[in-house]
């Protein structure tokens, strides 16, 4: 309709606007009293009587909740069975054998990629792909350059935008079936292709940038994902240890640390009068999983000369007003406990530990209470 009412104009057609409003979007009548003219409604959905609002609102809200619940069902039936790739394909087929015509697509789209989440497959490219495919072919390609321009199908086109953001947030790399199924749904200038050409342009060269880079997927093992994520905030001479023990509950703990040969100097050489704090639990994201470290630090006691310089060189080594940190430590638990054990720990390879105050300055990780302090000697 875009472009009649383009094609009137460059015509020299005049167009008027109808004051009568019972559609929402702009629709030809034939109310105009002139000859030549045509009349354009632009207005939004408004009916005359009561009886047409009735029905209006009735088919607005009740219509497209029912319809939200039973595409919803589709995959809560799915996961009821079995939480795996096979079942949300079945539901996607559910889905298509409705109606051959596939009405309210972009709905069902915008559910399956919530759902995906929870059936642990937004990972899945190949999964990305089926739920592309159930966007109609050849139905949404703009067929000029005024299509093009007025964003052509503009639900469809944000809705296939949303799948590729989605596979953005999750690393997902498009493949050439991606790329062929959304030139089969949008043509070449869509939106969703240009999103697609920016994701393959930037993706590799993004690809290893990271000077510490994570395995794809990362391990199960507890141990081994605080050595990953120890590794990537210590320095690279310092040494990864773990020794487990038995809690008081009996259950099997462990406590992962990473302290380098500087460090232990320091701590070495730390004066007696003052303490050294056990600060945490900090937040640590590798990827979409979080873990907690736990600090052995001390403040700063060297006198700074000039109140300017936040550093200084004293013997090569660098002496920053936060103080010096002498071990970085993850465990099983995030407790008290655990924390005094690691403490115990190093006292047997630094034993000027044992003659130094340590203040416990710490925070629940599973709730948000009030930080606790207190002292062991």
């Amino acid at each position: 309709m875009t472009a009649v009412l383009l094609g009137r104009v460059l015509r020299g057609i005049p167009l008027t606007y109808c004051r009568r409003q019972h559609f929402k979007f702009p629709v030809l009548c034939n109310d105009s009293k002139r000859p030549g003219q045509i009349c354009v409604h632009t207005s939004t959905t408004e009916f005359q009587d009561d009886k047409g609002k009735k029905y209006s609102e009735i088919f607005q809200t009740e219509k497209n909740k029912t319809s939200v619940v039973l595409q919803d069902n589709v995959f809560e039936d799915a996961y009821k069975s079995k939480p795996n790739r096979e079942n949300f394909e079945k539901a996607i087929e559910t889905f298509e054998g409705r109606d051959i015509r596939r009405r309210g697509h972009v709905q069902f789209i915008h559910i399956a990629l919530k759902w995906m989440k929870v059936f642990g497959l937004e990972k899945d490219v190949k999964l990305y792909n089926r739920i592309l495919h159930i966007f109609p072919k050849g139905e949404f390609i703009p067929e000029n350059f005024v299509q093009t321009m007025f964003h052509h199908y503009p639900d469809q086109q944000t809705c296939a935008i949303k799948v590729l953001q989605q596979m953005e947030d999750n690393g997902v790399m498009p493949n050439e079936e991606t790329k062929g199924v959304l030139l089969s749904v949008f043509g070449r200038k869509g939106h969703p292709i240009r999103k697609l050409q920016r994701m393959l342009y930037w993706f590799y060269k993004f690809r290893h940038v990271n000077p510490f880079p994570l395995p794809k997927e990362l391990p199960e093992d507890p141990i081994a994902v605080a050595e990953l994520g120890l590794q990537r905030i210590s320095d690279y001479d310092a040494k990864f240890e773990v020794f487990k023990y038995t809690s008081n509950t009996g259950r099997e703990s462990f406590i992962a640390q990473v302290m380098s040969p500087e460090q232990k100097e320091l701590l070495a050489e730390h004066p007696t009068h003052a303490p050294v704090y056990v600060e945490g639990g900090y937040n640590l994201w590798l990827r979409d999983k979080k873990v907690s470290y736990f600090v052995l630090r001390a403040d700063n006691i060297t006198l700074v000369p000039s109140e300017e310089k936040t550093t200084q060189d004293i013997e090569g080594i660098a002496v920053h007003r936060e103080g010096t940190v002498f071990a970085i430590c993850m465990t099983s638990d995030n407790s008290q406990e655990s924390l005094r054990t690691w403490i115990s720990s190093l006292q047997d390879t630094n034993p000027n530990l044992a003659n130094l105050p340590v203040m416990f300055n710490v925070h629940q990780i599973s709730d948000t209470r009030d930080i606790t302090s207190q002292t062991a000697s």
